[in-house]
């Protein structure tokens, strides 16, 4: 089971490869790269909790009841690494061209992720 601070450490090497990465060739990489970038943000709430799921659909049901304000861009980043794994290329890539996948998926749904969870750090580290 992974401490926060583990899961701290994931967070920051995914964002290391992903600006590693050249996006316009690999774009389903760097959607799958984001994704678990926000689900080791995400588990370090759970970790901090004593919550370690042991798959996605605890970490999803989790998330669901604990974390409801981020529950909806985390999923969002769930099905579009789904479609980034499990689809062709080209499917993929008609849901999510380059540029979505730069302003949208590791743009604006990451930036979501990341000022929640520091929020949220923030206040449990204070003891609220």
């Amino acid at each position: 089971m992974a401490t926060r601070s583990e899961h701290a450490t994931k967070v920051v090497e995914n964002k290391n490869l992903l600006a590693a990465l050249d996006v316009d060739r690999w774009p389903h990489w760097a959607t799958t790269i984001v994704f678990y970038t926000a689900l080791h943000s995400l588990e370090q709430l759970l970790a901090e909790a004593g919550l370690h799921p042991q798959n996605h659909r605890q970490r999803n049901e989790l998330l669901t009841e604990l974390h409801t304000t981020a529950f909806c861009t985390y999923y969002n980043l769930y099905m579009a690494s789904r479609h980034a794994r499990y689809e062709s290329s080209d499917s993929f890539l008609r849901k999510f061209p380059v540029t979505r996948v730069r302003n949208v998926v590791a743009g604006s749904w990451l930036s979501v992720i990341e000022k929640y969870v520091e929020d949220e750090l923030k206040r449990i580290d204070a003891g609220n």
